[in-house]
């Protein structure tokens, strides 16, 4: 199902989420719901909290153009072990800001533990 994105200035973006305590049929649906939201939305990348879920999930494809295979990866209680000391500049946007684009910079490479 997809779901609706807040968007900013949106206090509820702002709220720190919960630890997901167990992966389970609910978490599961939750997932797919991002997913398709994501997509839906022409994503790379989705919080939970970007559709008003207080919980520490995360899903994200970043497979190189629109002509290769999908890869999607979900993230539940995501934690960044490691970065890089190099960083890497970036043209980005965020569904939560629609139609702003920035350069930003960026490790150019982390480890998550999740």
């Amino acid at each position: 199902m997809q779901m609706s994105l807040l968007a900013e200035p949106d206090p509820r973006l702002h709220v720190r989420s919960e630890a997901v305590l167990g992966v389970d049929g609910a978490v599961a649906e939750l997932i797919s719901d991002m997913f398709e939201t994501m997509y839906a939305f022409r994503g790379i990348g989705l919080a939970a909290p970007q559709v008003d879920v207080r919980q520490r999930v995360i899903v994200m494809d970043v497979s190189p153009g629109e002509n290769t295979a999908p890869n999607p990866i979900a993230m539940v209680n995501p934690e960044i072990v490691w970065v890089s000391d190099h960083d890497a500049q970036m043209r980005e946007g965020c569904l939560y800001v629609m139609g702003h684009f920035g350069d930003v910079s960026r490790p150019a490479e982390v480890r998550v533990s999740f």
